[in-house]
């Protein structure tokens, strides 16, 4: 069965890292966990990681910068910084 996302958003508390893959993910991931009664301090404990500076301006306009923004924008880019880290205990 798929699960439906509200479902997967629910899990938020759990996740330890969070990929926005574009300025559109902003406009509906942020409203979408803020309707499920998460804030912004839910966010502290999570690597964000944005694949350009569009998407990086995005989230700093929410108060949720990047600690990881893909130098090449693409989700390729993106793949190669998460390969520098130590995801091993990642969720």
């Amino acid at each position: 069965p798929i699960a439906h996302i509200s479902d997967v958003l629910l899990q938020f508390p759990i996740y330890t890292h969070v990929l926005i893959t574009s300025k559109r993910t902003v406009s509906i991931l942020i409203p979408s966990l803020l309707a499920l009664g998460f804030a912004k301090q839910d966010w502290s404990n999570k690597t964000i990681a944005a694949v350009g500076k569009i998407t990086t301006k995005q989230l700093k306009q929410h108060g949720l910068p990047p600690s990881i923004v893909a130098r090449e924008e693409t989700a390729e880019g993106l793949i190669t910084e998460l390969e520098q880290l130590d995801l091993q205990n990642a969720d």
